[in-house]
């Protein structure tokens, strides 16, 4: 069995060879309250097992987050991060695609490896992964 999934047969078998009572009638009501205790916690594993782990229609990420993200990712390449100037939130071109795609168009002032000022624009496709995660798919430069 994979990571997270039950063997339904695996537990059977462990949950009958411990604790097993001397009276046969306390052994069959044991082995009923633990059968239905097995099929409960394989139901909720179940359920876990099903959860989306992409984004959904009710946390699609947001423009905020997405601005935000790219500014790290943006940073995160930058010869010098800490004296870069980002073009505004209300400037900065910020859409949702399909399937939770975000793409932020904007600039970046920052400097160089001589220490002059240079201005790039830039263009950065995210997947939104849900949780407030974001996973950059393209990140493109140009003067």
């Amino acid at each position: 069995a994979g990571k997270g999934v039950v063997d339904r047969a695996v537990a059977v078998r462990v949950i009958l060879t411990h604790h097993v009572p001397d009276d046969p009638g306390r052994l069959a009501i044991g082995l009923v309250r633990r059968e239905a205790i097995l099929v409960a916690a394989e139901q909720a594993i179940n359920r876990q097992l099903e959860k989306p782990i992409f984004a959904s229609e009710t946390d699609p990420g947001s423009s905020y987050d997405a601005y935000d993200m790219a500014m790290f990712f943006v940073s995160d390449r930058l010869k010098a991060p800490a004296t870069a100037q980002f073009s505004p939130f209300g400037v900065t071109v910020i859409r949702m695609e399909p399937d939770f795609k975000w793409v932020v168009k904007g600039y970046v002032d920052s400097q160089n490896s001589f220490g002059a000022l240079i201005r790039n624009r830039f263009l950065a496709e995210m997947t939104y992964r849900g949780g407030g995660k974001y996973r950059l798919e393209r990140l493109d430069f140009w003067e």
